[in-house]
């Protein structure tokens, strides 16, 4: 990806993390992180809330947290989603830099474009949909910023995962999506194409 800085242009190389947890199923959250100075930093991120417990249950986190979400409750009674951005390029995760909503959410993956795919995220688990979030703009230092109300539904009725497997989703430009789980009224164990 380019971007412009001043009469400066350079290419800036971006990673993510989404394909290096769990071998046979999504990644509860993924991060993206730029290369400055030959080092990764990282500049957002998203996903399954429960899965940053541990950050979230910091006072500064807590009057964020939805209602009706118990931080120290079990997760599955208590599930979050969450879209962090590196809005002042330090690294550091900040209460002004993240929105918090309540439901599931997935099976993250990290695009090409930078856009995340959740291949499952809704208000409760019988009600998910397959969504896709693309960068609304950067900051001046390359970190992808992404708004919640500019979600991109992908498929509706999209199914629990029925194994250890699935639950992810892949899309292209045109909206042509497969997604490792079933879409109704296709079986949980089916790979779906919307």
């Amino acid at each position: 990806m380019r971007f412009g800085k001043g009469a400066d242009e350079k290419t800036v190389r971006y990673f993510s993390n989404c394909f290096n947890d769990n071998p046979t199923s999504g990644h509860g959250t993924s991060t993206v992180f730029v290369e400055r100075d030959h080092a990764l930093y990282p500049v957002a991120c998203m996903g399954f809330g429960p899965r940053w417990k541990t950050m979230f249950k910091q006072e500064q986190f807590k009057p964020l947290i939805p209602d009706g979400v118990d931080i120290d409750g079990p997760e599955h009674k208590n599930p979050f989603f969450f879209i962090w951005s590196d809005l002042n390029s330090d690294g550091n995760v900040q209460p002004p830099e993240v929105n918090f909503y309540k439901g599931v959410a997935s099976g993250v993956t990290v695009l090409p474009d930078l856009s995340f795919c959740i291949a499952r995220m809704g208000a409760d688990e019988k009600n998910c949909q397959t969504v896709r979030f693309k960068p609304v703009k950067f900051t001046a230092d390359g970190a992808p910023v992404y708004d919640f109300s500019m979600k991109e539904v992908l498929a509706d009725r999209v199914e629990k995962s029925a194994s250890s497997g699935g639950c992810q989703a892949l899309t292209d430009n045109d909206g042509n999506t497969i997604v490792t789980l079933g879409v109704s009224p296709f079986h949980q164990l089916s790979i779906s194409g919307t």
